[in-house]
């Protein structure tokens, strides 16, 4: 992941590397405390804290028996700090976006609705609102929905599309 110049990049576990490009210098960031697991997956976040101008980097390990386990590594700190906060949801794609100081995903609550899932890296606070769709996109988006998200004149922007090969229609 790229944010402000500066490159993230995991080997979807444990190790974290930040490398700032730009000043050919790069960090290794130290291990987490959550253990990780094969087969769970991972969502990460880069980003700055507009009012300490800290970097922080979130990390979430989405364990499918026991919820999500989430902590943060803050630049200031050199140090990963467990975060003790709920989140009733999944992420289905995760590509981070930030816009002001809050990093977005696309996500899947429990009741199964595409939401809009947001990271305020100042507060570390999450939160969520459903995203409003079609019918034929809400019921069908876990085996063809293709839905993206982009940052387009400084707002996000939903982008769907429909895998059309396994479409059970057919034309004569």
């Amino acid at each position: 992941m790229i944010f402000n110049g500066l490159l993230c990049s995991s080997d979807d576990e444990q190790l974290l590397t930040l490398w700032n490009p730009s000043i050919r210098s790069s960090l290794l960031l130290p291990k987490s405390d959550v253990e990780s697991m094969t087969n769970e997956r991972y969502a990460f976040g880069i980003f700055v804290d507009h009012i300490t101008n800290d970097y922080k980097i979130l990390r979430i390990v989405d364990f499918k028996l026991v919820g999500a386990k989430i902590e943060i590594f803050r630049l200031s700190t050199g140090s990963w700090e467990v975060l003790n906060c709920q989140t009733p949801f999944e992420f289905l794609d995760h590509r981070q976006l930030d816009l002001k100081g809050v990093s977005y995903w696309v996500g899947v609550n429990f009741n199964a609705n595409l939401i809009l899932v947001s990271f305020n890296g100042h507060e570390e606070l999450f939160g969520s609102a459903k995203i409003h769709v079609p019918d034929v996109i809400d019921n069908r988006y876990s085996i063809e929905c293709l839905l993206r998200l982009f940052l387009f004149n400084e707002s996000l922007v939903f982008i769907h599309s429909i895998d059309i090969e396994d479409d059970d229609s057919s034309v004569a």
